[in-house]
């Protein structure tokens, strides 16, 4: 500090009183509550990593855990798993916070429960045969919806046993819902 200037940083903080006499910093924030302000100190959290190499650095976190690689540690990142769904969602929902598809068929936690409505704990919502997944992205059927067309067969009957299109209730045009045919004539 400059002994004939009170306030050497000219911050409008006497340098007695200020946190950061030789940084300006109006705010005296100082997060680990150290003898430093925030604005010259090199680890704010104090977890022995200095902020500019620490993923968290407001938040101690000295093993530096960063499960889905994005910019933030562990414990300062609100999606650990980068799904589009919180960590206190993944908890509300009982899902896994480390893991982007819990249930493991190919759609994100995140994307199962704000895009699709369907159930981020179970493969096949509907429980037609097919996976959430597969209606969505493949078949382009209701992941909601057991029958999509109405025909009295499951997506999943049409699509795996009879090879008739899901989102066609007459396949072949002759007038009979697949379903009929399937199940009551047996063509």
């Amino acid at each position: 500090t400059d002994p004939f200037k009170p306030d050497t940083d000219a911050d409008s903080i006497g340098d007695k009183t200020d946190n950061c006499p030789l940084a300006t910093n109006t705010d005296q924030k100082n997060t680990d509550g150290d003898k430093q302000g925030d604005g010259c100190d090199p680890d704010d959290d104090n977890d022995t990593v200095l902020d500019g190499g620490d993923n968290c650095p407001l938040t101690a976190n000295t093993n530096q855990a960063n499960n889905d690689q994005d910019n933030e540690g562990d414990v300062c990142d609100m999606d650990d798993d980068n799904d589009g769904l919180t960590d206190p969602d993944e908890s509300t929902w009982k899902t896994n916070p480390f893991n982007p598809d819990t249930d493991g068929e190919g759609l994100t936690d995140g994307d199962e429960v704000h895009t699709h409505k369907t159930n981020p704990l179970f493969p096949d919502t509907d429980e037609d045969g097919l996976t959430d997944y597969e209606e969505v992205k493949v078949h382009g059927t209701q992941p909601l919806t057991p029958d999509s067309d109405n025909d009295g067969l499951t997506d999943g009957e049409e699509v795996k046993k009879y090879g008739t299109k899901p989102l066609d209730h007459d396949t072949d045009d002759d007038a009979l819902l697949d379903g009929d045919e399937v199940k009551k004539t047996k063509t």
